[in-house]
């Protein structure tokens, strides 16, 4: 019966112009941390029992083996070299919807298939809502994505110790894809169905096409130089350091923008064992509220956070998205329709510097943004860097 049903779904997907209906589980407009079934339609689909369409596809038990990958590098001659061969290493499958059609609609009978269904329709309006957003032409929205579901994670194929096996999302530059993991003991949402979560990994992507594949700077060299370095000067950790923390924080600072959530991780993170993590990936919460990057860098900050915060640049990254936060002044059609649209210039800035002289600091984002700004917003954004970067106005381009 279910080969019947597949043939009649490609038929229906593959044959007709209409856009496949569907349902999948999303936030509810009156409130944000709870979830509902709703119908939306399919418009890029190709094939929904595989569900591979113009800008994605998913793909399904991927092993990733990093020591492997890693060791590979220094053979690839660019990223796209190193994105297509890298894909074509992972030992993946197809995978395949259990599903049955209810009026015009179709509905997942398994929670994978609900799960990819959900992240299907978010990836797409993620794309498409990042374009309206930052307002540019990137390889980020045109370059074709593979989306994994469930992969293992291995240290190596000698070694296979999981690294990571559940409970998390991630972008993997080797393999330019969007991973989602397994389901374990998360007490709240899964990330699996997070569309925060999916929005914070899409940006990586962003970030990543924009710095290190920009068209005007051959980045390549210095990027495969940067991986296979075994030491690092004390510059360089701090410019990594730094670079970790911006990129963080940036994806964060979309994922609220995107979801209309500032802490659309709440929701995941409902267990007592994830509070701290809760408080401090909240752009609401106390933690962004008093944190600054002085506080984190001198260890002044309440006692609970200084041995949390230390070497964790996600610390830093949300000062870095509360700061924007606060110069939309804690609005989110305004961190939409005015400071996302700068955040490109930030990241161009980045690039240009990394053209010249291979190190980064957090005022090379800060200035390049507030000097493209509105003189209104460029006011706002003055007053949040000196709250929250106070050390750093001597080298940032403020009245």
């Amino acid at each position: 019966m279910k080969f019947l049903l597949a043939i009649f779904l490609c038929f229906l997907t593959s044959c007709s112009e209409k856009p496949t209906k569907v349902q999948i589980a999303w936030p509810k407009q009156n409130n944000l941390n709870d979830y509902e079934f709703i119908n939306v339609e399919l418009p890029h689909l190709k094939d929904l029992t595989t569900l591979s369409g113009e800008n994605f596809s998913f793909k399904g038990s991927q092993n990733f083996y990093g020591v492997e990958a890693y060791n590979k590098i220094n053979n690839f001659t660019s990223f796209e070299n190193m994105h297509s061969t890298s894909k074509n290493d992972l030992s993946s499958k197809s995978i395949s919807l259990d599903l049955e059609p209810l009026g015009d609609t179709y509905v997942a009978n398994t929670f994978e298939s609900l799960l990819m269904l959900t992240a299907y329709y978010a990836f797409e309006d993620i794309r498409q809502k990042a374009k309206t957003y930052f307002k540019i032409d990137s390889k980020a929205f045109s370059d074709f994505m593979a989306l994994g579901v469930y992969p293992l994670w291995l240290n190596s194929k000698s070694y296979p110790k999981p690294l990571m096996t559940n409970d998390n999302a991630m972008y993997s530059v080797l393999v330019d894809t969007i991973f989602i993991l397994g389901v374990g003991d998360q007490s709240g949402l899964p990330f699996a169905l997070n569309i925060g979560v999916f929005a914070h990994e899409y940006f990586h992507r962003i970030f990543h096409k924009q710095v290190w594949q920009n068209s005007n700077y051959n980045l390549w060299p210095f990027f495969k130089s940067s991986i296979l370095k075994e030491h690092e000067t004390t510059k360089e950790r701090q410019s990594n350091f730094w670079l970790s923390a911006t990129d963080e924080g940036l994806a964060d600072l979309f994922a609220v923008a995107y979801s209309a959530n500032p802490e659309f991780m709440s929701v995941s993170l409902t267990g007592k064992s994830e509070q701290i993590l809760k408080e401090h990936r909240s752009l609401v919460n106390e933690f962004a509220r008093v944190a600054t990057y002085e506080n984190l860098e001198e260890k002044t900050i309440d006692e609970k956070w200084v041995k949390y915060c230390d070497k964790n640049y996600y610390c830093l990254g949300t000062v870095i998205a509360k700061t924007f936060y606060m110069a939309a002044q804690n609005d989110i059609s305004i961190l939409r329709n005015e400071i996302l649209p700068l955040i490109p210039y930030g990241l161009k800035a980045i690039s240009e510097n990394f053209s010249k002289k291979r190190l980064y600091s957090l005022p090379i984002l800060l200035n390049a943004i507030v000097r493209n700004a509105s003189p209104a917003l460029k006011n706002n954004l003055c007053q949040a860097y000196n709250q929250k970067f106070h050390s750093l106005m001597v080298q940032i381009a403020c009245p």
